[in-house]
């Protein structure tokens, strides 16, 4: 169906008053967000974290002579914001950089890790003015706070252990249904060599489609009587 010009013209004009109040109120949606912090003050929070990231980076070749000095200035510049997740979140950093100075140090994965994943959701630019900002302090606040507080790791716990053993069950499965959906297509290559000196009957490979990756099918190439299947034992060397 094609419209005429007049029918065409007739649905501009219909439509021009709806488009003229879309594009009115669009500049609207597009207005920013007034910042929740003062340019300098958040200008210092981000550049403390920026001081922190860099320490912190160079932990395993600089040492962490740069990191403490890196923590205070982000505790002032906490204060200077005058936010309760700030100041609680800069406290559990130094909480947790504490706990670097005893025998364990670096060692302790948990704390490092902890560590790491609060410099990198951090040490962003916007990090401070995001909206997530007061879920993402307090979390991260937490975490850093349990761990410092920790003595000994935990102990593994049972449910992750069957949740990583039912996951690598399945992926298994897959794995083994996916290899059983595969074309049993032999390829026959001369170049490899015959089954005992002198046989004119070259080796010839097929991948079965089997769970066990070390089971394999030779077959015997004669033109007279055919195939000839023989597989070999599992974990062996020996023929069935």
């Amino acid at each position: 169906m094609t419209l005429s010009d007049s029918d065409r013209d007739d649905a501009r004009a219909a439509l021009a008053p709806t488009l003229e109040a879309t594009a009115a109120i669009l500049p609207l949606l597009a207005r920013p967000r007034n910042p929740r912090f003062p340019a300098k003050a958040a200008a210092h929070w981000n550049q403390a974290w920026a001081d922190v990231q860099a320490a912190w980076s160079d932990r395993n070749g600089g040492g962490l002579a740069a990191l403490r000095p890196a923590v205070f200035a982000l505790s002032a510049a906490a204060l200077a914001l005058q936010d309760v997740d700030c100041l609680a979140l800069s406290e559990a950093v130094a909480s947790a950089t504490d706990r670097l100075d005893e025998p364990a140090g670096l060692g302790n994965s948990r704390l490092v890790t902890a560590i790491s994943a609060a410099v990198e959701c951090f040490a962003v630019v916007d990090a401070l003015e995001h909206e997530a900002f007061p879920q993402r302090a307090r979390h991260f606040a937490s975490r850093l706070e349990r761990v410092a507080k920790e003595r000994e790791a935990p102990a593994r716990s049972p449910v992750l252990d069957r949740l990583f053993a039912e996951e690598g069950h399945e992926c298994l499965e897959k794995m083994r249904l996916a290899c059983a959906a595969l074309p049993r297509t032999p390829w026959r290559s001369n170049a490899l060599p015959p089954i005992w000196p002198g046989s004119p009957m070259p080796l010839i490979w097929e991948t079965l489609p089997s769970p066990r990756a070390d089971w394999f099918a030779p077959c015997l190439c004669a033109p007279e009587n055919g195939w000839t299947w023989r597989q070999r034992n599992p974990g062996t060397w020996s023929w069935a």
